[in-house]
């Protein structure tokens, strides 16, 4: 569905569909959205509340109306690159990332989910995509208690993002989303999960009991292996800031 600025550019949208008994799951994530209304990097919704619908069948559903993304999603452009991405283009859309989480935390929220699913393409004539966060379904506020444990699995990813502390404690904290970024730099690098795809949850929380964190190939360049590694420490509070890792070589080498 196409509409029209104020100056007059079409921007597309497309439904994200709620069932019946999702309502209060989808007034969650429309409200974090409307909250992040102009931020950088984030994917917008237009309208200023959900849309109740009706299916073929005369199923009630709720729809949000969000930007449409021609690029398609960062997960699917990793699986074109069998060898990984060039760490020039994992540069670039790192910093976009790292940007676009800065604006999330800054408007009081922690993504909670975040993976190469919800990142989004938006093409760019004569450049490199641009990217931007989507799907907030997992999100909470800074400082609201809330465990990990008792959000919805339907709007969970996979176990392989998960963080530590959030595995072993349920604790959703802002340093969860630093260690997701590490989980999609190394899959941008790899093409594949941080964790061996044999791995389920408790396997992954061995691992950490165990005080082992993914393994950083050795193949990537070294300014990406320290970028990572400060991405994935054990503790959330070792882990480097949104700040600091914007500041970092792998970045700034990169000409980001």
């Amino acid at each position: 569905m196409d509409f029209a600025t104020p100056a007059g550019n079409i921007v597309r949208y497309v439904r994200k569909t709620f069932g019946s008994s999702e309502l209060a799951a989808a007034e969650k994530e429309f409200r974090v959205m409307k909250s992040l209304r102009g931020a950088i990097g984030v994917i917008q919704c237009k309208g200023d509340s959900i849309h109740e619908r009706k299916t073929y069948l005369g199923e009630k559903v709720y729809v949000i109306f969000m930007e449409y993304a021609r690029g398609g999603t960062l997960g699917a452009m990793i699986k074109l690159h069998p060898k990984g991405l060039p760490p020039a283009t994992v540069s670039k859309w790192t910093r976009m990332i790292l940007v676009a989480l800065k604006s999330i935390h800054e408007a009081g929220f922690i993504h909670g989910d975040l993976h190469a699913q919800n990142v989004l393409l938006f093409p760019r004539e004569g450049e490199l995509e641009e990217v931007r966060i989507s799907d907030f379904g997992a999100s909470v506020e800074l400082g609201e208690n809330v465990s990990w444990w008792s959000l919805d699995s339907r709007f969970l990813a996979c176990p392989d993002i998960m963080s530590p502390e959030s595995v072993l404690k349920g604790m959703l904290v802002e340093a969860h989303d630093i260690w997701a970024v590490g989980c999609v730099v190394l899959q941008m690098f790899t093409n594949k999960p941080p964790w061996p795809n044999s791995y389920r949850t408790s396997k992954i929380e061995s691992c950490f009991l165990l005080n082992v964190a993914p393994t950083v190939p050795p193949t990537l360049p070294d300014t990406a292996r320290d970028f990572v590694r400060l991405c994935l420490k054990l503790d959330p509070e070792e882990r480097a800031t949104i700040p600091q890792l914007l500041d970092h070589p792998f970045l700034s080498d990169q000409e980001a």
